[in-house]
């Protein structure tokens, strides 16, 4: 939370179990599609306690479309965090929450191409380790190969 002081300690023993999943697919050669799951147990072997800010439950889901004779890309990405202890005592539990981002991509030349990504693009306030995120965020580029 903002205007708070914390300090990062190592815990003595820990336990992390979890799996993970990704499905791709493209039935078209302009259309790509991906959905991709983890899930994962956290805890303190010295308190039995869980790790703070670990949901159990993270997933996405992307679709991407390329036009190749434009150079151009839009991809949407849905991004789900499910419920996550806050504390270290396991008391207060943040509420998962669902985050939709887009990026766009424009090629400019052989080598070259400019972007533009926005994230969190309805602005949904949730809340990160050590900090409230809100807002919407955009970040605009230039790329160039090499």
């Amino acid at each position: 939370k903002r205007g708070e002081i914390y300090s990062y300690r190592n815990v003595g023993k820990a336990l992390t179990q979890g799996a993970e999943m990704e499905i791709e697919w493209k039935p078209l050669r302009y259309l790509f599609g991906a959905v991709r799951y983890t899930y994962l147990r956290t805890k303190d072997k010295e308190t039995g306690k869980e790790f703070i800010y670990s949901p159990h439950h993270r997933a996405n889901v992307e679709i991407s479309c390329s036009i190749k004779r434009l150079g151009l890309s839009v991809t949407l990405v849905e991004e789900y965090v499910g419920a996550r202890f806050e504390d270290k005592e396991n008391r207060k539990k943040l509420p998962s929450y669902l985050l939709t981002h887009l990026m766009v991509n424009q090629s400019i030349s052989k080598k070259g191409s400019l972007f533009l990504t926005i994230n969190n693009l309805f602005g949904t306030r949730y809340e990160e380790i050590f900090s409230s995120e809100e807002g919407i965020k955009f970040k605009t580029g230039l790329t160039f190969k090499f």
